[in-house]
């Protein structure tokens, strides 16, 4: 759980106490926990558009400006809400997803993704097995034992342990968002 300290100015805001009152110490539930979902979460909770001239800050960030004497309290009442990761998706549904992201955008491997590094199925001594290619239904796996590659084969999405699933969703995502990004280029 994050807090966040919500500002909403007073300048032409007659209600602005009020509005702070509101939301004091509300809690919502994210899938991502960014001061950019919490301002789009407040304004709802306040009937308010997106161009509200509310401002959030992680509780850090605003001490860290408080402290650095960057803020002027004159200008707002100040308020608090915290946040909350939803519920982890489950193996199925990151799964499906990663499996919908390749169906739409081809396979790709590690090597294409510049990935810091493969998802891991185990080591054992100087052995290791690791992902390094994603396809729609399978994932191909290389076994290296002292870095050399000394086999390799397929395995099902299924058959994987819900960390290598977990370090395959978050390389997938990453492939999306360059995948839209460049679509978006080509566009313009």
């Amino acid at each position: 759980m994050k807090t966040f300290i919500v500002l909403i100015p007073t300048e032409d805001n007659h209600d602005a106490r009020k509005q702070c009152e509101l939301i004091e110490n509300n809690k919502y539930s994210l899938d991502n926990e960014t001061a950019y979902n919490i301002l789009l979460e407040v304004n709802k909770s306040l009937g308010l558009n997106e161009g509200s001239k509310i401002e959030v800050e992680a509780l850090t960030d605003f001490m860290d400006r408080v402290n650095d004497e960057e803020f002027n309290p004159d200008l707002y009442f100040i308020s608090y809400v915290h946040s909350e990761m939803r519920e982890e998706m489950l193996n199925s549904d990151k799964i499906r997803y990663i499996k919908d992201v390749i169906r739409r955008h081809g396979a790709v491997t590690c090597a294409e993704l510049e990935a810091e590094a493969s998802p891991c199925i185990s080591v054992i001594g100087d052995t290791s097995v690791l992902v390094e290619e994603f396809n729609e239904d399978v994932v191909n796996t290389f076994t290296y034992v002292n870095g050399m590659e000394v086999n390799s084969g397929t395995l099902d999405y299924d058959e994987l342990d819900v960390d290598v699933i977990d370090d395959i969703y978050t390389l997938i995502e990453e492939y999306e968002t360059e995948q839209d990004k460049t679509a978006k280029r080509i566009e313009d």
